[in-house]
């Protein structure tokens, strides 16, 4: 899965910080640990996809800043 953040004057800084915060909680909720993160440029698993049995995710981010 990959997530990409676009930062314009048409966006706020208020609904990226709860996007973010959202981000955190799939992916704790995914790997089973608190305070997980994946930052811009990065890529984070292999994740168990456990109602699929040998089903690996990833999870990627970037971040394009037009402001």
């Amino acid at each position: 899965m990959l997530v990409h953040e676009f930062i314009t004057s048409a966006t706020s800084d208020m609904k990226h910080a709860r996007n973010a915060s959202d981000l955190r909680s799939f992916l704790s909720r995914l790997s089973g640990c608190s305070h997980r993160d994946v930052g811009d440029g990065e890529l984070q698993g292999p994740f168990a996809f456990e109602p699929y049995p040998g089903v690996e995710l990833f999870v990627g981010k970037v971040t394009r800043n037009l402001r």
